[in-house]
């Protein structure tokens, strides 16, 4: 645009405060809750202009599905997911959730930390016409139907940003699956999980070392830069991938990058993110702080540099080489869980019912039943974690070093096979579930548990509250993993609560037993009736009667399997240590 000739006034314009025309009143009114007559800047004129045509080009409106949602919703994984799921959006959004999501959900949405002034300009005009409690009202609905689904990940940062993203093109249910199929089979597993288990945020910091490796292997000024690789990646990678590019690029930036995300799959992030640094070479070459590159980024439009760098990036970020550095960052963080460095200690202690002692006399344990399975197992079937091969990309060497000739996951955690004999020194009907038990704790998918996932399993089972126990009892049926029982599914966990009564029954009728029995059903048919049972319902109706209660505690208790060592009846009667599982 060209210049009037006037003089410009500075924090004159009414968007982005910058320098505007103190003369001249700009044709081009901005749709912000800004008072007229309107002053822009040449850059916040263009901006503008582009949201409106954009609009009318791609017929953008508030919670309705537009021809690019269609697309993303017609990707394989969200239609997939949405067909196979047997509990509907609208019978979500009929269910209450987590308090603490709640909570947190009415802090960032409903108090306006998400609201459309705390965006970007351009995708800050796409919004300004919905009105703010129509705004705030259908990103929180759409929040708490995924935190019923999966409370285990619940309301994490920047999920705010990405359901306001998605429901711009997309009517709230469309919105809503959108979501699941990201978190849930899109993106790296655990890529936004709380920190209850005490491993927040654990599958981006998978993606930031994978990112690390790339760019240490392919991008010279990174390694040449003041930070080390490892910290640059974190740093630099870290509002990008919360958000998943948006409100840190320019729009059609983010636009082109989330058309990929959903055609490519979370390999998009990894070549989106190393695109960006080879766009931002001159500043990595001068040594700006990450944070500093990514004002700047900010400001710039790089859509057209992203279309020409992007496909060239494809033949050195494979799929293959991408999920192998994955694999090597997921047993890096597994061989971090060993350690006792005094921050490792806290998030295990925040993590479980176990004190420091007791974790440190785990490790011990752990890490020898570790060193003895590396000395007797087959080195030729273990993966490497360090460089083994010639001309490929590992881990920067900074984490080599640190993780010395540590080989494969056969001495960083343990199998299900191994899990199951682990199993044998205790003793409970929650034990019955032993493959689905592995599954749950399994965070990040990788076959194994590492220390942490072990520590987490083991205190729930042996030192969890009656309420931590009976919450896995309920996920155990949730075999679909919707965050609800169907009627089928909770008749077999009802089934299964009232089977030693039936048994009893069977060998001696008594009017206690039967009168317990009556109470269980009593108590608990109404939810089946419901056709849909969601954890709080499940949980407050337990808890309502005393008997109903006690016949769950019994169920869901685990403990010390007795040993009988011969004739010696004291002996027969003590009962092997729970911390001995380890041992």
């Amino acid at each position: 645009m060209k210049s009037c000739g006037h003089r410009l006034v500075p924090g004159s314009c009414c968007i982005c405060k910058g320098s505007a025309c103190g003369v001249c009143e700009t044709t081009l009114q901005a749709r912000c809750v800004f008072e007229s007559p309107q002053r822009l800047c040449r850059e916040c004129v263009t901006a503008v202009a582009f949201t409106q045509t954009f609009e009318s080009e791609e017929e953008v409106v508030w919670g309705s599905l537009s021809p690019r949602g269609r697309r993303w919703l017609q990707s394989g994984q969200v239609s997939a997911l949405q067909s196979s799921s047997s509990v509907s959006y609208t019978e979500y959004l009929n269910k209450q959730a987590d308090p603490v999501d709640e909570e947190m959900i009415h802090k960032d949405v409903l108090c306006g930390r998400t609201d459309p002034s705390t965006l970007g300009i351009e995708l800050r005009e796409m919004l300004v016409w919905v009105g703010v409690e129509r705004y705030r009202s259908t990103v929180a609905e759409v929040l708490r139907a995924y935190c019923v689904r999966n409370p285990q990940v619940g309301y994490c940062q920047g999920l705010n940003y990405i359901t306001a993203w998605l429901l711009l093109f997309m009517d709230p249910a469309s919105a809503f699956w959108s979501l699941c199929a990201l978190i849930e089979r899109i993106l790296t597993p655990g890529f936004y999980i709380g920190g209850r288990t005490g491993n927040s945020l654990n599958g981006f910091y998978i993606e930031a070392t994978a990112i690390a490796a790339l760019l240490d292997y392919y991008f010279q000024p990174v390694r040449e830069h003041d930070l080390p690789v490892t910290d640059f990646a974190d740093c630099f990678s870290l509002p990008l991938l919360i958000q998943l590019f948006i409100n840190s690029l320019d729009f059609p930036s983010t636009l082109f990058l989330w058309d990929l995300l959903f055609e490519e799959g979370s390999i998009a992030l990894v070549r989106g993110v190393v695109c960006l640094t080879y766009l931002c070479e001159e500043a990595v070459r001068a040594g700006k702080h990450p944070s500093a590159i990514h004002r700047e980024l900010a400001q710039r439009s790089v859509e057209k540099e992203l279309r020409v760098k992007y496909p060239k990036l494809r033949t050195q970020i494979t799929a293959v080489r991408v999920e192998r550095l994955r694999r090597q960052a997921r047993d890096y963080r597994a061989f971090q869980w060993r350690s006792s460095k005094a921050m490792i200690l806290r998030r295990l202690e925040f993590a479980s019912h176990f004190s420091k002692p007791e974790l440190l006399q785990f490790q011990a344990e752990f890490n020898s039943i570790l060193q003895a399975k590396r000395t007797a197992e087959d080195k030729d079937r273990s993966r490497q974690l360090t460089a083994g091969r010639r001309k490929t990309v590992n881990l920067p060497k900074a984490l080599q070093d640190e993780v010395g000739s540590l080989e494969g996951n056969v001495d960083i955690g343990i199998t299900k096979f191994e899990f199951l004999g682990l199993l044998g020194t205790l003793e409970g009907r929650l034990l019955d579930h032993s493959d689905r038990l592995f599954d749950l704790f399994d965070e990040d998918k990788s076959g194994y548990l590492d220390f942490r996932e072990l520590i987490v399993c083991l205190s729930v089972l042996t030192k969890g509250p009656f309420e931590e126990r009976l919450r896995l009892f309920f996920d155990i049926y949730d075999q679909d993993k919707s965050g609800c029982l169907r009627k089928a599914d909770f008749q077999q966990l009802l089934y299964a609560v009232s089977l030693p009564y039936y048994e009893q029954l069977a060998q001696s009728f008594t009017r206690p037993t039967k009168s317990l029995m009556d109470s269980l059903y009593t108590c608990l048919n109404p939810l089946a009736s419901s056709g849909l049972v969601t954890w709080p319902d499940f949980l407050k109706t337990v808890k309502s009667d005393e008997q109903v209660r006690h016949c769950f505690e019994l169920h869901v208790e685990v403990k010390a399997a007795a040993q009988d060592y011969g004739r010696d009846e004291r002996e027969r009667t003590a009962a092997t240590c729970v911390q001995c599982a380890l041992m």
